[in-house]
């Protein structure tokens, strides 16, 4: 199997506007909407939300202990603005029911996942958006190095292992900056006889 060689993973990168990801939430009863507010505000991943109790909550300094659900290295305090900390205490823990994993097909699962992941689809189908639950977690790296938040420091708050992981949002940002550029460059020059 070590033999096979694998083809490159495909790193993915949010095509969610934080005014489609508003026309979203939009489209859910307002007692859900702060919970994907909190996946995007902390990075979370969807089991590592799940897992977040109360006990979880530092709200003296607005951070939350993620309980880690991919490396070893995954589990860490994630912090919110000041002013959104109402959307962690509404959103932790999880208000989708039963914490109880059932039994499904012979696998444990979370009964709240398919909840949540049904809330969101059916959300951005009413929105005209197609973006996977998961992209939540990019949009948190994306919309960051687009505010101008070094990668670096993106790098840390996503919990990313390497600088490669976070890079990607970062050529997202310079691919529009080039467009842009070329644009006005564009816009500036006079048309000069005829349109070719």
């Amino acid at each position: 199997m070590r033999d096979i060689p694998r083809a490159a993973e495909q790193g993915r990168v949010p095509d969610l506007s934080p005014e489609a990801f508003e026309r979203v939430l939009k489209k859910m009863q307002p007692e859900f909407r702060s919970i994907f507010r909190v996946l995007v505000l902390t990075g979370m991943r969807v089991g590592e939300y799940l897992n977040c109790t109360h006990f979880s909550l530092k709200p003296d300094i607005h951070g939350i202990d993620v309980p880690g659900t991919k490396t070893a290295g995954s589990a860490a305090t994630v912090y919110v603005a000041a002013g959104h900390w109402k959307h962690v205490q509404a959103a932790i823990p999880c208000p989708l029911g039963d914490v109880q994993p059932v039994p499904e097909g012979g696998v444990q699962y979370d009964p709240r996942y398919k909840r949540l992941r049904r809330l969101w689809i059916d959300a951005t189908r009413a929105a005209g958006v197609s973006v996977r639950l998961h992209d939540l977690r990019h949009c948190t790296a994306q919309w960051a190095i687009n505010s101008g938040v070094p990668e670096a420091m993106v790098q840390v708050a996503m919990r990313h292992k390497t600088a490669g992981m976070t890079r990607r949002y970062a050529m997202q940002k310079e691919s529009r900056a080039v467009a842009e550029a070329l644009g006005k460059l564009m816009a500036k020059r006079p048309a000069k006889g005829k349109a070719s």
